[in-house]
């Protein structure tokens, strides 16, 4: 049965009551076998007609769904009218059916007792919305009309529930590795949507992820808290009570899991359920793993300080690597700047450099380099040097006086004249001598 079919006719609901599933021989033998309670042997195959039972119980289960949306959307189409705040409220189906059948035509929500089939939640945001609403009551009709799916949609919804009480009832014996991985409400519905255990293992695990999503109504709302691709695996206990943050990852590892139990129950392979529990307790270990606190930093205390000082490495090696490093003389008058006098200036790519104390050094690559060392060493060997032989030691100069005009002179003469005459200074009349110390 379409939508159209379903909305076709209005003003005669008893169409719509005679439901297809009713007029079903499958569906009548279904739920006669339910109500018996047959007993299924273990290891039954897939030919054996109990299994088919199954399997048949799975697909009616999912053709009563569908049947209770459209008659949810029929309910919806013409309540509206009413409150049509209400469909924003309550996003569950079965829900918003319990709410319309209880608040009927009343003007005033608060007078209505929600609580007994709804959660406190739900019923104060129907209280907010309801005191806000711009509906207006419906004629005798269409609440008849409203009031009569109400009952077929929960009478619908009630033999789905003993349906897949059943089947849970019979899952150990039919997919035992499944069932020990996602407990037996899970897969049965699972099997339910899929048609079967052999239709389930031969889907994917990311396909397995958003098996029975629910259909979001929210025209002209936002969807913002919608959560997307989750369905029967999200539901799980074990998922509700991890943190927001890993829902997401336990419902893809579960559901690539849940494919690989599938396979192995539709192969027949460990049928006491061994490789499910396998599997269920490496993901409890893992996600026990990722809620462990980060571990603490340890403290670690300063190295006990060496006494004296440590061996630095010396040589020719280390003083080329400090002359390569060095300041050479030429950055250091490049980094001097005589005071009120204006530098020189030189353009280097796209900065404009100053030479500083470099003084007609421009246009040349570089400046003659002095070392300091080698100049200290020249010193030395030359106050060292003794005069050679073929000099005669009378070394002149001639000195320019005002009186006398040239003036030659022997420098040694007068050397000695000033050591004598600084020695004159201090001890001058005292001659020292050395004691000398006889021996008793």
């Amino acid at each position: 049965m379409n939508e159209q079919e379903l909305l076709a006719d209005l003003d005669d609901l008893d169409d719509i009551s005679e439901n297809e599933l009713e007029d079903n021989a499958i569906y009548v033998d279904e739920n006669e076998a339910i109500e018996n309670g047959i007993e299924i042997d273990v290891g039954f195959g897939q030919e054996d007609p109990q299994y088919k039972l199954l399997l048949q119980a799975n697909k009616t289960a999912v053709d009563i769904d569908n049947e209770i949306y459209l008659i949810h959307k029929f309910i919806r189409d013409i309540y509206s009218q009413k409150f049509p705040e209400l469909e924003g409220s309550v996003l569950n189906m079965v829900d918003y059916i319990k709410a319309v059948q209880l608040i009927k035509n009343e003007t005033d929500v608060s007078k209505v007792n929600l609580q007994q089939a709804l959660p406190a939640s739900t019923v104060m945001t129907i209280s907010v919305a309801a005191s806000t609403t711009t509906g207006k009551p419906l004629n005798q009709h269409d609440l008849d009309s409203v009031l009569k799916a109400c009952d077929m949609a929960l009478e619908l919804e009630n033999i789905r529930w003993k349906i897949l009480a059943f089947v849970e009832s019979k899952m150990t014996f039919l997919a035992p590795n499944l069932s020990a991985l996602l407990g037996t409400s899970t897969a049965a519905k699972l099997m339910g949507v899929a048609g079967g255990l052999l239709p389930l293992s031969r889907l994917p695990g990311n396909t397995i992820q958003i098996l029975g999503s629910q259909k979001k109504h929210l025209s002209g709302f936002s969807s913002a808290s919608v959560k997307q691709h989750v369905g029967f695996i999200y539901e799980m206990e074990f998922i509700k009570r991890l943190p927001k943050e890993l829902k997401m990852k336990a419902q893809r590892v579960i559901a690539y899991k849940a494919a690989l139990a599938a396979r192995v129950d539709a192969c027949k392979e460990a049928p006491d359920g061994s490789v499910g529990r396998n599997l269920k307790q490496e993901i409890d270990s893992k996600f026990e793993k990722f809620q462990e606190p980060p571990p603490l930093k340890k403290i670690k205390a300063l190295p006990t300080p060496t006494e004296g000082r440590k061996s630095k490495r010396g040589g020719k090696r280390v003083r080329r690597q400090k002359e390569t490093f060095a300041v050479t003389e030429l950055r250091k008058l490049q980094n001097r700047v005589q005071f009120g006098v204006q530098e020189e200036e030189i353009i280097v790519g796209d900065t404009v450099k100053g030479l500083g104390l470099i003084k007609g050094a421009s246009g040349r690559v570089r400046t003659a380099a002095t070392n300091d060392k080698l100049r200290e060493k020249i010193k030395k060997t030359r106050q060292l040097k003794p005069l050679a032989a073929n000099e005669s030691g009378l070394a002149t100069s001639i000195a320019f006086t005002p009186v006398q005009g040239f003036e030659l002179y022997n420098p040694e003469i007068a050397k000695a004249e000033k050591e004598q005459q600084n020695s004159s200074k201090y001890f001058g009349n005292i001659t020292f001598k050395k004691p000398t110390f006889v021996p008793k």
